[in-house]
């Protein structure tokens, strides 16, 4: 008898994991006009060139925060967005040098005679002009961004992009388990080297907990039209808000490895490590807690 209970218990378990999975959920953008959020994205890139005369190492990080409201929502849901750049930090390393820059700090003036000062105020022309600018964007259901033209060219600054995440979600609801592929496309303009960075990625919704959907995804190629590199590693997860229908936060790192030709000539090697993190964290109106009422 215990083991037909227990038999019992077991096949109502499997049938319970076996329903689970076989759910279907529809990952799509659930904005609604007032939403507010703090953003905040933070790219890192390592990289290294190597030639017969040595080996040349450099890194940059960059941290772009913001702040993000929804204006109108379409009847297909395509969200009219208002995202202002409030802070922008940056670090280089490399080449003898490091240069922080802080738009919260106040800049000194760069002066001719010193290459430090004169790189700092050139970072500080390139990434100052957009803070406290705010850009209007159009958000899809499928969190695809269209970028206004008064936004191109910060897109372009910014290493890896701002306005627009990685994030691409399937148009058709899915079970866990389920790929769906994308086509991405970033710009490497905040990069000494510039160019562009164009990914095939397979995604999959690998399990669901509460109402957050984890995501993780598979590079299938990854390039550098303007030179001939090859992916090594690479690795991507996403949790989504079902219930809410925002990205909470996307993790995507990249190992690129290369050989291109120097200005003389020469065979260099060259390795990318790229490293890119976004958060969504919502502005939830406070609760007003009830009066109390007086007493007589």
């Amino acid at each position: 008898m215990k083991k037909l209970i227990f038999c019992g218990i077991l096949c109502f378990v499997v049938l319970l994991l076996v329903a689970d999975e076989a759910k279907k959920y529809d990952l799509v953008s659930k904005l609604k006009k007032g939403d507010s959020f703090t953003k905040s994205v933070k790219v890192e890139m390592e990289s290294s060139m190597e030639t017969e005369m040595g080996k040349q190492e450099m890194s940059m990080g960059l941290q772009v925060n913001g702040d993000m409201s929804v204006g109108d929502v379409d009847e297909k849901g395509t969200v009219t967005a208002m995202d202002k750049v409030t802070r922008v930090v940056s670090k280089i390393k490399g080449m003898g040098m490091e240069v922080e820059y802080d738009s919260d700090k106040k800049q000194e003036e760069g002066k001719e005679s010193d290459p430090l000062s004169m790189t700092r105020a050139q970072i500080a022309q390139r990434y100052g002009r957009y803070v406290n600018k705010t850009f209007k964007t159009k958000i899809s259901k499928q969190w695809t961004v269209e970028i206004p033209e008064d936004g191109k060219e910060m897109e372009k600054d910014m290493l890896l992009g701002y306005l627009e995440g990685m994030a691409q979600l399937p148009d058709h609801p899915v079970c866990v388990g389920d790929v769906w592929e994308v086509n991405i496309k970033r710009e490497l303009g905040g990069s000494a080297e510039g160019g562009s960075l164009e990914m095939v990625v397979s995604l999959t919704l690998k399990e669901v907990k509460d109402s957050t959907a984890i995501i993780e995804g598979k590079f299938k190629s990854a390039k550098v039209p303007e030179g001939e590199v090859e992916l090594e590693k690479s690795s991507y997860t996403l949790h989504f808000n079902i219930e809410k229908g925002y990205p909470e936060s996307e993790a995507l790192s990249l190992s690129l490895v290369g050989k291109e030709k120097s200005l003389e000539g020469e065979d260099v090697s060259v390795m990318v490590v790229l490293k890119r993190k976004c958060e969504f964290k919502s502005k939830e109106e406070p609760k007003e807690e009830p009066k109390k009422e007086e007493q007589k």
